[in-house]
This record gives structure tokens, C-alpha cells and sequence, in this order.
């Protein structure tokens, strides 16, 4: 059955090959969050490399491959077209450029990868290893070079299915995007090869099964409320409605209940208050006496800051009743850009451009990770804002040592309606995992979270939906996980030598080189 789809694949020219691509890639994104249908990249990845592997010519393989991603991007990633609404409404004309230029540019990360991969096509099971590296390779630099946008990578199909992702705290998502990779690639090579990869499959399935079986969540006596006020976008940016927006997290963050004394944190999304200066004592007050007693308030904001000098900072500031001032604070270090800054400004203005480039506020970033210790017998926690859950291994401070819980704070208001919120919750899940660390995560409009140190959503609160969670907060894993140990480094160095033994097969074994002219 397999070959006969192969020949229909492979048998296909013209328009219809390239829809074929196109469509493959777009229904790759069903296996994203939140609809978890993770039988498509075991659909979609096989026609891709039927389609590369078929191609008579290196442009028509790169074609092939960059149709597949401009699908795989462009219909998972619509919702920038809701934020780029969101921050430049004053430049509707420009909406072609989010909702299909930058999906298209990323998209030649797999362009190149079939490129590469093409010359090994004459053996199928070798090709099938060769194009599967090689489409890891482009994943994980997609992830940290250029383009800097490490949004759903083909791992983050496995969401729903908890004891495939722990195997994360192996070697996080850039590992499992590698063994899916292979496993999707089952159908195209030998009997043989494809069972010695499914194998591997079951082996990471039972080892998540007994993992999560072995570590029960362990909750501390400590409760954490979640203040989720549920803002749209347009209230955020209608000046009038910064009074109203304050009393509503005022609001929630005051509610009553029998359990106030044990509550120890109180967290409000990002940027809840707009804007925050040190000076800021009317507001920093009305935020403290909101508080439960003796409880600390996670505050998000845009901190104006004059020193050394001027500029604007999403931040993180912590607020207590007994002090005047923030008695910590953290800055956002990983910018969205577009959003919080424009990439090449000082290029673009000089374009026709510039002017809206310009309107764009441009935010500073912080120095990086940090990690936040109120007090000796205190929980110790990591901020983190945003955009920069996205980045696996950017999680802590690695010289303050390992955090009692990692802190999310978000918006999220400006994908409202769209896939976007809830992918950006299936990555904070994998960041548990990959760290052995819990998660308390507060996003404005949704969803607001707690997750324990292997994934499991412990207590949420969905999209568009106003309220607080109050829930203890779940005990960090005993041993920190193999990935927070050693980031990426255990996985490049076998990559490595994965990528470097399939190029001497290549090269010493006549079956996989190519004939002499």
C-alpha cells in the first residue's frame, strides 16, 4: 500500500506537485496545539520526501521543499496577521508582510534543507536518515540564528501524548524534533530500518509511561494566586481604559477566601501596568494593599527607566506592603520583533518605510536570565516574559543555581481567536519538562497554568476567561534533568556524529554514491 501512495506522489508534475507539497505542510499544523493530531507528520513528512526524493532536478527538490514549509508556515502561523493589526493598524498595507513574507522566509529553512538533501535520493533509507539530520539541522537553526523564531517545531506534536515528552528532559525539544523526525521517516525506508526506528519509538513511550508513574506531583505548602483579567487588545491600547484595567486586577487580586494567610505570591500578566516608573508610589501602594498579608506581588509591567538612559523595559517587578519600593525586579531579555522592536531599523528607516518603522515603540532589553530569592526560606523563581518561553535552555540564571519554579508571565490578548495562545501554552510544558522545574504561568486573557516539573497541568484557567487560580505550588523534580545539566550539548555532539557517519556512508559505500558519468 505504501509504495502505490509513493508512485501516486512521485508520479506528480506540474501545479499539482507543488499543491501536493503545499497541502502536506499545511496539514503538518494539525498535529501543533492545540489540535494535537499527531498521526499528520507521519503523513505529511513521508509525501515530502517522496516529493524531494522524485524531483528531477537540485531547483525542483528546493522548490518542493520550500512549498512544503510556506504550508507548514504560513497556514500555522495566520495569527501574525492578528498582531500585526494589533501594532500597526495605521499600516494595513503592510499585512502581506506578516501573514506571508515572514512565513515564506522561514520556509527557505526547508527549501535548503531539501536542496542538501537531494543528492542522496538514489538509496531510499539512506536518504530517509540524510533528509531527516538535515531537516533537524534547519530546525535548530531556525531556532537560534537569523531568524531567531523557534515556533512550532515539528517535537512540540507530542503535547497531548505526556509520556512521549518526557523524554525533553533528555534532550529537549531540538531532540524530540529529531526522533520524530526519523519516526515519521519510517514509511520510506526498508522494513529493517523502519523497525529499528519505531523501536526506539516504544522504548521513549514506555520510559515516559514508568517516569510519570515514578514521579508523582508533590505539592508545597505554599499557594500562589494567578490573576488572569481577561483585557482584549483594543481595551490594552485604548488610553481611557487604563484606570478600569488597573481596578480589575485590583479587583482579583483582593478576592477573599479562607485560605489568604498561605497564599505567598500574587502574579498579574505582562505588562499589566502601563507604564511603571520608581517614582510610581499611588499605584505601587494600591498594588500592595490588594495583597493578601504577607504575600508578594509578581507584577508585570512596562518600566520606565531614566538611568544610565532613557528607555522603556517589559518588565517584572516584585511589590510587598512592608517595603516603598520594587524589592526585585527583572527585565525582558528576548525582544519579539516587530512587536517590541523593528530587526534592521536603522536600515528601514532609510526605506520608504521608515515612518512606520518609527511608530513602533522599541523596547531594551534586559542582561538575560535571572533568579529571583526573596528570602532564605523563601521558593526562589525564574521569570520569564513572554516570547522568551519559546527559547529552550534560556530558562534560569545558571549561576544562581536551580529555581523552585519558573515564572511565566504573558499577554497573549493580541492572537486572540486563533491557535496562537494556545500554542504558546504547549511550549511552557515542554520548558517544565526540559528544566525538571514547575511552572506558574499568568496570561491576561488565557491560559493561566500551573504545571508540574513532568508536564501535567495541574490546576488552568482557559481562554477568554476573567478569575484566579489559588493553588499550592508543586514541589521542583530531585535531580535535575540531563537537559538542564548539559542544554544542547549532549544532542549536538550526537548529531553530530549521526550527521558525520551518514556522510562517510555516503562517500566509502557504492549503494548510496552516485554513478560515474
Amino acid at each position: 500500500m505504501t509504495n502505490g501512495i509513493k508512485e501516486r506522489i512521485s508520479a506528480l508534475s506540474g501545479w499539482r506537485r507543488y499543491a501536493a507539497a503545499f497541502a502536506a505542510g499545511a496539514a503538518m499544523v494539525s498535529a501543533m496545539p492545540p489540535f494535537g493530531f499527531f498521526p499528520a507528520v507521519f503523513i505529511s513528512i513521508p509525501v515530502l520526501f517522496w516529493l524531494v526524493a522524485s524531483a528531477q532536478t537540485a531547483p525542483r527538490a528546493f522548490l518542493a521543499g520550500w512549498v512544503f514549509g510556506c504550508g507548514y508556515f504560513i497556514v500555522g502561523l495566520y495569527w501574525l496577521g492578528i498582531a500585526f493589526k494589533a501594532f500597526f493598524s495605521h499600516a494595513m498595507w503592510l499585512l502581506p508582510v506578516s501573514v506571508i513574507g515572514i512565513p515564506v522566509y522561514i520556509a527557505l529553512y526547508y527549501g535548503a534543507a531539501a536542496l542538501l538533501a537531494w543528492p542522496f535520493r538514489r538509496a531510499a533509507t539512506h536518504f530517509a536518515f540524510v533528509f531527516a539530520v538535515i531537516l533537524f539541522w534547519a530546525e535548530y537553526l531556525r531556532g537560534h540564528f537569523i531568524t531567531n523564531f523557534p515556533w512550532n517545531h515539528i517535537g512540540y506534536a507530542w503535547h497531548h501524548v505526556l509520556p512521549v515528552l518526557q523524554s525533553a528532559g533528555w534532550f529537549g525539544i531540538y531532540g524530540l524534533t529529531l526522533m520524530t523526525l526519523l519516526w515519521a521517516a519510517a514509511p520510506v525506508m526498508s522494513r529493517r530500518a523502519a523497525g529499528f526506528v519505531l523501536a526506539s519509538f516504544f522504548f521513549i513511550l514506555g520510559f515516559g509511561i514508568l517516569h510519570l508513574q515514578k514521579n508523582p506531583t508533590v505539592e508545597t505548602p505554599h499557594l500562589v494566586r494567578i490573576v488572569q483579567p481577561n483585557i482584549t487588545q483594543a481595551e490594552k491600547e485604548d488610553v481611557r481604559n487604563k484606570d478600569d484595567i488597573f481596578q480589575r486586577h485590583l479587583k482579583l487580586s483582593a478576592t477573599e477566601t479562607p485560605h489568604d494567610d498561605k497564599i505567598l505570591f500574587v502574579v498579574w500578566p505582562e505588562t499589566a501596568i502601563d507604564i511603571f516608573t520608581p517614582e510610581d508610589r499611588k499605584n505601587a501602594d494600591r498594588v500592595a494593599l490588594s495583597l493578601p498579608a504577607q504575600a508578594f506581588g509578581l507584577i508585570g509591567v512596562n518600566r520606565r527607566v531614566s538611568a544610565p538612559t532613557p528607555s522603556i523595559r517589559n518588565s517584572l517587578i516584585v511589590l510587598h506592603q512592608r517595603s516603598q519600593r520594587p524589592v526585585a525586579q527583572h527585565d525582558k531579555f528576548i525582544l519579539a520583533p516587530w512587536g517590541e522592536y523593528v530587526p534592521y531599523a536603522q536600515l528601514l528607516a532609510k526605506t520608504p518605510f521608515g515612518k512606520y518603522v518609527a511608530a513602533v515603540q522599541s523596547l531594551t532589553p534586559g542582561p538575560g536570565p535571572s533568579t529571583l530569592r526573596l528570602g532564605q526560606y523563601l521558593p526562589s523563581f525564574s521569570p520569564i516574559i513572554c516570547f522568551e518561553a519559546t527559547f529552550a535552555g534560556r530558562m534560569k540564571d545558571i549561576t544562581r543555581g536551580k529555581p523552585d519554579f519558573l515564572l511565566f508571565i504573558t499577554n497573549d490578548a493580541w492572537s486572540m481567536g486563533s491557535p496562537g495562545p494556545a500554542q504558546h501554552f504547549g511550549f511552557a510544558r515542554v520548558r517544565a519538562i526540559e528544566e525538571g522545574i514547575p511552572i506558574v504561568r499568568a496570561a491576561n486573557s488565557g491560559i493561566s497554568a500551573i504545571i508540574d516539573p513532568q508536564g501535567r497541568v495541574l490546576h488552568s484557567l482557559g481562554l477568554d476567561r476573567a478569575g484566579i487560580i489559588d493553588a499550592p505550588l508543586p514541589n521542583p523534580a530531585q535531580k535535575p534533568t540531563l537537559y538542564a545539566a548539559t542544554g544542547d550539548g549532549v544532542l549536538l555532539i550526537f548529531a553530530g556524529c549521526l550527521s558525520l557517519t551518514l556522510l562517510l556512508l555516503s562517500y566509502f559505500f557504492q549503494p548510496f554514491r552516485r554513478p560515474k558519468a
